[in-house]
């Protein structure tokens, strides 16, 4: 019984050794990288890098059309969203926090219309 335990014993530190031995290294410190890789092209001695660039859309009215009381209006409207858009993403995020509320207390008819 003695001798089995021994054994296990030498067995299973034999064994660790090895693991920590020919495991690779960098498994225990792994290296942070930042940012990404980018290929590049060698043209007449000059390095040339080479990024993928997402396709932008640019939208133009031609200057016969922005005239008159349709550019006017459409420019306003423009205009007015610009304006509005982050005081309606701060009443959608206000009207989320109180339906989740709503959601999860118990309120009588009378408490949900005081809320």
């Amino acid at each position: 019984m003695k001798l089995n335990r021994i054994l296990f014993f030498n067995l299973g530190i034999i064994l660790f050794t090895q693991l920590l031995l020919f495991s690779p290294v960098n498994a225990f410190a792994q290296e942070q990288r930042r940012g990404y890789e980018v290929g590049y092209k060698i043209e007449d001695g000059d390095t040339v890098y080479q990024i993928r660039i997402r396709d932008t859309y640019l939208f133009n009215w031609p200057d016969s059309k922005r005239r008159g009381r349709e550019w006017r209006e459409f420019s306003r409207l423009v205009y007015n969203f610009r304006m509005a858009y982050p005081y309606a993403l701060m009443a959608k995020e206000k009207v989320l926090v109180a339906d989740s509320v709503l959601a999860s207390r118990k309120f009588t008819s009378k408490g949900r219309e005081k809320f």
